[in-house]
């Protein structure tokens, strides 16, 4: 079909016109899907002006068209990734994450993921929970040799504490996907992250040889599926559509309170000097921490803890104390801790000041510190970060009297 163009105020414009518009011009006809009576066949075309010229085939492979053609059909063929192609016609299909633990028991499995195996609750309640106040939740079932975890829409899997304590003793492996296309493929062991990659990104351990073989994660199509199945070869337990239809039938999950987050060192440069030059907390000040020798980088850090404390109103809480008086988050505090990062988020930068401050690292632990409290400060942190550079200033001319 084709539209006469319309004229404003000058200018031509062509609203939903057809090509082709007076010329010549090639098509290219890029047809997949015709041998899959499961996704079915799709076409995109492509057109563009160009001179006549020869028709060019540039691949050929359906069975089908060798039928239409009345030619020698080949083999069919198989891939890898076909037995998990269930998942793209799942309630798992936009956005999830899938771990799979060998040689675990769904109790274990549940406790690493910081979850309570003894109070399951309704999957339509946790999901419930997981959209009005962002509380993850995971449903398990036993695989052969193997325990599967499934978070719709979750990603806890993904984070590298939860690895380590799933995979203490054994291996696990998970894949995490969202509605934008991102992707988190990763493997432990024995407590250890052995790797975690996007789909697609090379890869040169020769121990993932074996594993990502003969998976194409240029080709987009069934991404997820070859994922799924680096997961099956890591682990050695294969898992399909049944399992997680003996989940849903169940209807049964357990909400999880997610484990801290990693404490990672200060990224410095092959000199030994800050990374991050001139940015922090205290600005351009924050590089003087490091000038600091390491007792009174992390006193600067429990300094932090303890005026959040004040402001927060936290001051004579005695799990509070209990971390102020041995400089480290006690297991009551750990638990609280962990409760802040979920549902209405109850006093959660005080207590990441509290997790910021037991980092190995002294100086990572006061930057990180100082920059979890200013936010737990609210409105007088402009007077807290004053505060703070005031206290610096007099410990570097402390320490360049004492030497």
């Amino acid at each position: 079909m084709r539209r006469r163009p319309q004229v404003t105020a000058g200018t031509v414009l062509l609203p939903e016109q057809t090509p082709p518009w007076p010329g010549t011009y090639r098509v290219r006809v890029h047809a997949t899907g015709r041998d899959d009576a499961d996704s079915g066949e799709s076409y995109q075309l492509t057109v563009w002006r160009s001179p006549a010229t020869d028709t060019v085939v540039h691949k050929r492979t359906d069975r089908l068209g060798y039928r239409l053609r009345g030619e020698v059909e080949p083999p069919a063929t198989s891939r890898p990734e076909d037995a998990y192609r269930w998942v793209e016609k799942s309630a798992l299909a936009e956005a999830a994450t899938i771990t799979v633990v060998a040689a675990g028991d769904p109790d274990t499995v549940v406790r690493a993921f910081g979850a309570d195996p003894s109070t399951p609750a309704r999957m339509e309640a946790l999901e419930d929970r997981a959209m009005h106040n962002s509380e993850p939740w995971i449903a398990v079932a036993p695989v052969t040799d193997a325990v599967i975890a499934v978070e719709y829409n979750g990603y806890q899997g993904s984070h590298a504490p939860e690895l380590r304590a799933l995979s203490r003793g054994t291996r696990a492996a998970s894949l995490y996907w969202n509605v934008n296309g991102l992707t988190r493929l990763s493997f432990a062991a024995d407590g250890r992250i052995l790797v975690a990659f996007e789909l697609g990104e090379p890869q040169c351990d020769p121990v993932l040889e074996p594993i990502l073989r003969d998976l194409d994660f240029d080709d987009y199509r069934h991404l997820i599926a070859k994922g799924l199945v680096a997961v099956e070869r890591f682990t050695g337990s294969a898992f399909g559509e049944d399992d997680l239809a003996r989940m849903e039938t169940a209807g049964i999950g357990f909400a999880v309170l997610p484990l801290l987050g990693e404490l990672y060192p200060v990224s410095r440069r092959i000199d030994g000097s800050r990374a991050n030059h001139g940015h922090g907390p205290l600005s351009a000040d924050t590089d003087l921490l490091a000038d600091l020798p390491a007792e009174r980088q992390q006193a600067m850090a429990w300094w932090a803890v303890r005026r959040a404390a004040e402001y927060s109103h936290l001051a004579d809480d005695p799990d509070v104390v209990a971390c102020l008086e041995a400089r480290t988050l006690t297991p009551e505090a750990e638990l609280r801790a962990r409760r802040s990062t979920v549902g209405e988020r109850a006093n959660f930068w005080f207590w990441s000041a509290v997790h910021h401050a037991t980092n190995p690292d002294p100086l990572a632990a006061a930057i990180g510190t100082l920059d979890a409290a200013r936010y737990a400060m609210g409105t007088v942190a402009a007077e807290f970060i004053d505060e703070a550079r005031t206290l610096l200033a007099d410990t570097a001319v402390t320490e360049t009297s004492e030497s």
